[in-house]
């Protein structure tokens, strides 16, 4: 009603008429043309034998007069800035004519945050440096509903626009007041930088963007703590390893017919690792010189199906090593217990719900139960019961738990579609603690033996949360400031692929201080210590001729992470990394 009384009333307003020259990004695109407005549009014309352009007005994201040094009109359509100079007499009283009419008409959202004298960077990969496209532009921050958008523009222009999103890589200097980011448009990551003239704008930048940036409701105490641990040691920061593609393990030819299929999963003991491949299940044995080949069980899984299709989405190795737990993605419902002297389903475990994760009782501790998370519960399998779901606890409402594990005590840690983790001591009560999260989907959740730290694989980011104790029986008063990490956007400029990284783990030497994960072609490992120092990018990085479909660190060994390729398995060392940088600066490594 308020719409339709603003168009009714402005209709009855005499009609302003300017004359100028409209210019579209920099480019003119109409010279000695008339700018009027006509209910809901602002209509541009040469003469009166042509049909007017109409530029519907509720579709303006801004709109605002310019005297300098040149009085024009500028505004904002289909993300790009449009600029109308003006050249008829006495403009400026006209003008504010036309503003006023038009303005109350725009469905305009006050930006959060603006600031000018602003530099804005590119980074150029072949020289390794930023540089500066405009070292005095406007940046400017906008949230509307549930979308918010970052803009940087001159006065003639629009430089960048972008709809701000959780996958975005990115970290801010405190020392050089530089906010760094990158962004992936058309299978190409780009990478940008502001440096701010003042402290004041550049904390308050920090701190509107990261709340735009975090998804969950509960993170609003986050950004004001973010970046204020992060160092940086340009010298020794980050290792990169660009390995050649030949492959260094024998590949499992009989699982490989099936063009379909590929690696998907691993699990491994103290001298074997196992391999799930769609229903079959590949076993290689572990030696001086890598990794040996020993046998393929074929169609292991889902050779009871009516159409032999089958593939394997969890492994575990159960009891004393002599079985394998398995299930399959195409039912979800079911545990399957695979007898490795048989090569044979023996035991078929219905949990009559469909299961997201499950894993062992106590971190490496071979118990006969198991604990697994559904949608809306948490539950113990114990296969020597008749009931196999023998205590749990189920939510009314759907949680969305999808990934658990639990430390050397059996306490729990759950992580959900929302982003927020949750702590158990016991499971059929509630949990006593939650701990909120950025708001993305955690694919994977690693916890260490004694339960102090926590890493949480997201899409594009890993969190790593810090605990006092490690005792899950009290309530967490006091939530801890999850540390984020996530690939440098400078080196997404090399690696060029789409970051999603695969569930990180722990490593499970005694001393737990090894991260390892992968994204596409690249397997990373970041060390813990460093990261509790504020060295966020201190990681290193393997490169593949294949994509890498999931690593684990060897037993009791954080100097070999197994790697599961879509066709083939090897044994990555952290001994022959290289450093990220002098590869770069010694030309090489190459942009992709």
């Amino acid at each position: 009603m308020v719409f339709a009384f603003l168009k009714s009333f402005l209709s009855r307003k005499k009609e302003t008429s300017l004359t100028g020259n409209l210019y579209k990004q920099k480019t003119l695109i109409l010279q000695n043309t008339s700018i009027y407005h006509k209910d809901t549009d602002i209509l541009f014309k040469t003469s009166e034998k042509e049909t007017p352009i109409k530029i519907p007005i509720k579709k303006l994201s801004k709109l605002q007069i310019n005297t300098d040094p040149n009085i024009s009109l500028d505004f904002i359509f289909n993300k790009e800035k449009y600029t109308f100079y003006i050249l008829t007499s006495h403009p400026i009283q006209s003008l504010t004519l036309f503003y006023n009419n038009v303005y109350p008409l725009i469905s305009n959202t006050p930006p959060i945050f603006h600031c000018s004298s602003v530099s804005y960077s590119t980074y150029d990969s072949l020289s390794s440096q930023f540089i500066v496209m405009d070292g005095n532009t406007s940046v400017t921050l906008i949230q509307e509903n549930v979308q918010s958008f970052l803009r940087v523009e001159n006065q003639n222009e629009i430089l960048h626009f972008e709809q701000i999103s959780s996958d975005t890589q990115f970290y801010m200097d405190k020392k050089l007041r530089t906010f760094v980011w990158s962004i992936l448009k058309e299978n190409n990551f780009y990478t940008f930088s502001l440096q701010f003239s003042e402290n004041l704008s550049f904390l308050e930048f920090v701190s509107k963007y990261t709340n735009l940036n975090f998804k969950s409701e509960e993170s609003e105490h986050i950004p004001e703590k973010y970046y204020q641990d992060v160092e940086f040691n340009y010298e020794s920061e980050s290792s990169f390893e660009d390995v050649d593609y030949q492959s260094d393990v024998f590949n499992y030819e009989e699982s490989k017919n099936d063009e379909k299929e590929k690696n998907s999963v691993l699990a491994l003991d103290n001298d074997r690792v196992f391999v799930g491949r769609g229903g079959s299940i590949g076993v290689f044995r572990k030696g001086n010189e890598g990794l040996e080949f020993k046998t393929n069980m074929k169609n292991v899984i889902g050779r009871e199906s009516t159409d032999n299709r089958a593939d394997v989405s969890k492994m575990l190795i159960y009891g004393d090593g002599s079985a394998l737990i398995c299930m399959d993605s195409t039912d979800q419902n079911k545990l399957m217990k695979v007898d490795l002297n048989r090569g044979s389903i023996v035991e078929n475990w219905d949990c009559k719900r469909k299961i997201n994760d499950f894993f062992d009782s106590k971190k490496q501790n071979n118990d006969d139960t198991l604990i697994g998370v559904s949608d809306n519960s948490l539950f113990r399998v114990d296969p020597r019961t008749k009931e196999l779901v023998i205590e749990g606890k189920s939510y009314k409402t759907k949680c969305g738990f999808e990934c658990g594990v639990t430390t050397s005590k059996g306490d729990v840690v759950v992580g959900s579609e929302k982003g927020d983790v949750r702590l158990y001591d016991k499971i059929e009560k509630r949990a006593k603690s939650l701990l909120p999260g950025l708001g993305d989907k955690i694919v994977g959740v690693d916890v260490t033996r004694n339960g102090k730290f926590i890493i949480c694989t997201c899409k594009s980011y890993l969190l790593l949360i810090c605990l006092e104790s490690g005792d899950y029986s009290k309530s967490i008063k006091e939530k801890p400031i999850p540390k984020r990490l996530g690939l440098k956007p400078e080196h997404l400029a090399y690696i060029q692929e789409e970051v999603n990284f695969t569930p990180a783990k722990f490593s499970t030497d005694n001393r737990e201080e090894s991260i390892v994960t992968s994204t596409g072609h690249y397997v990373i490992i970041w060390n813990l210590k460093d990261i509790l120092k504020g060295r966020l990018f201190s990681y290193q990085i393997k490169k593949y001729g294949d994509t890498v479909v999931t690593d684990t660190f060897d037993i009791d060994n954080d100097e070999n992470v197994i790697v599961a390729l879509r066709n083939d398995v090897k044994i990555a060392k952290k001994e022959n990394m290289k450093n990220f940088e002098r590869v770069v600066r010694g030309g090489g490594m190459k942009k992709r």
